[in-house]
């Protein structure tokens, strides 16, 4: 896709912040080995990398999300995911033995053709 050519990793996120599908490269990024081998997969808490202090203003950025309104979905969107709007924000993930990173976020939230909101 176009996001990942311009972007090191691209996750989809549930309204719960939990990767709904898997993200190897997550996983690369992060240089994790974790035993249970979760980063990266399906159902992981995406939080659970973001560093402590650094998580209340993703969930603040997360929870801001617009809701597009009822019956924005037609016909004539061809079962297209809506995306609301689009926020940088500069915040630091954990990667192998706890170590923090910098990092930039690029956040849109989107609501899909059955109605369940998400987060890219």
């Amino acid at each position: 896709t176009l996001l990942s050519t311009l972007c090191d990793v691209v996750i989809e996120l549930g309204s719960d912040y939990r990767l709904v599908k898997a993200a190897p490269k997550l996983r690369s990024l992060l240089k994790t080995s974790d035993g249970a081998g979760t980063c990266g997969a399906v159902g992981s808490d995406f939080l659970a990398h973001v560093v402590e202090d650094d998580r209340p203003k993703l969930i603040e950025l997360l929870s801001a999300s617009i809701p597009v309104p009822e019956g924005i979905l037609s016909e004539s969107l061809h079962q297209t995911p809506v995306i609301n709007h689009s926020v940088k924000v500069k915040l630091s993930l954990k990667g192998s033995m706890d170590t923090a990173f910098s990092t930039e976020l690029f956040h849109s939230s989107f609501t899909d053709s059955d109605g369940r909101s998400g987060h890219l």
